[in-house]
């Protein structure tokens, strides 16, 4: 999954400091948080001890933050002579396109960012009720059979991939930074950003805390972190 030129971001690779971008494709995903890296050989250094690493951890975008408009700027006119901000309100002037392609950029991430959330939440009721119809039918079966059983029948993959699968979202979640018993919010978790980036190729990763939205959407009992003995 390789996103294309016009959603590309500037990063940092955590373990090397090395200027990358969100084309690498050596990335993994720990803590709920996806990781890009300039090789295949940073991205191993990182997976056997990510605990070593500092990671910066930016502020995840709130629905209910505005979205910021272009200032209304006052120009008075001056013969022979042309300011800064009447160059930025020019019709076709160099700032007043710079600040529009910043504004559109900011607007596209918004809306990407409401999609997401959107994906998530109905993608968590989703999963909520079918694991009620699964415990249901199965109340004796152990949790992470339910798990499974969930995923198989939301993927409708067979049982080999739902363990697989169970484990990729007990390695992104449940593993780092420390290790719990995996939980029916991780595996919605999980299925909620992997479905959304799947069907939406190309998009440079999640701009969301899909994590926020999960938890308001499944019962707090069925999101307890219990630690592994």
């Amino acid at each position: 999954m390789r996103p294309n030129d016009a959603t590309q971001f500037e990063l940092i690779d955590p373990v090397c400091g090395a200027s990358i971008n969100t084309a690498s494709p050596h990335y993994c995903v720990r803590g709920g948080a996806l990781f890009y890296f300039c090789s295949e050989a940073c991205r191993a250094r990182f997976m056997a001890g990510p605990l070593r690493v500092v990671v910066i951890d930016l502020p995840a975008h709130d629905e209910s933050t505005p979205v910021p408009a272009l200032p209304v700027v006052e120009v008075r006119e001056e013969p022979g002579r042309q300011t800064m901000a009447e160059g930025a309100l020019k019709p076709g002037g160099k700032h007043q396109h710079r600040a529009h392609v910043g504004l559109r950029g900011q607007i596209g991430l918004w809306f990407l960012a409401r999609r997401e959330r959107r994906h998530a939440a109905r993608a968590s009721d989703e999963l909520l009720a079918l694991y009620r119809t699964v415990s249901a039918d199965h109340p004796k079966m152990p949790e992470r059979e339910r798990f499974k059983l969930v995923v198989m029948i939301r993927t409708g993959c067979d049982s080999m991939a739902a363990d697989a699968i169970l484990e990729c979202a007990e390695e992104s979640f449940a593993e780092w930074p420390a290790r719990r018993e995996l939980t029916l919010c991780d595996v919605v978790h999980y299925l909620s950003v992997t479905e959304f980036l799947s069907a939406h190729e190309g998009e440079g990763g999640i701009h969301s805390n899909i994590a926020l939205v999960v938890t308001s959407r499944v019962p707090r009992n069925l999101c307890v972190l219990r630690r592994k003995n």
